[in-house]
């Protein structure tokens, strides 16, 4: 009876990290929180543009301000606004090749392409009145 009660009163020297609890691997977890950063292909792979059908062009440049630049074309709705893009992307897409601009524009993109693919089609006598 005392030596259990001891035990039980006893602090862990080594109590689990609230997040290294064993449901997740160290490695799952570092994978989904720093893969991004470790440019890991799988980290990457998780992205997928809504409709790939619909994106005739995807443009990656460098903007005015220096800075690299994503954007696609939707077909028959437009373009997309310009979002700026890390240099962890540009870093895995050009130097490591674990990313495509494919998986960026989904992941930069995606809510301005799923609006431009819900509006209605713009006519170009329309955008030529205003």
């Amino acid at each position: 009876y005392i030596l259990v009660r001891r035990v039980q009163g006893h602090p862990r020297k080594n109590p689990p990290a609230p997040y290294f609890d064993g449901v997740v691997s160290k490695a799952k977890l570092a994978e989904e929180v720093l893969g991004e950063q470790l440019r890991l292909k799988s980290a990457y792979e998780k992205y997928h543009l809504p409709d790939p059908e619909q994106i005739s062009e995807i443009s990656l440049r460098k903007g005015t301000s220096g800075k690299w630049v994503i954007s696609a074309m939707v077909a028959g709705k437009g373009r997309t606004d310009e979002h700026t893009v890390s240099g962890n992307d540009l870093a895995a897409l050009f130097h490591d090749k674990t990313a495509t601009k494919a998986q960026l524009a989904a992941k930069y993109l995606n809510n301005d392409i799923e609006d431009l693919s819900m509006s209605k089609k713009v006519q170009r006598t329309q955008s030529m009145k205003r």
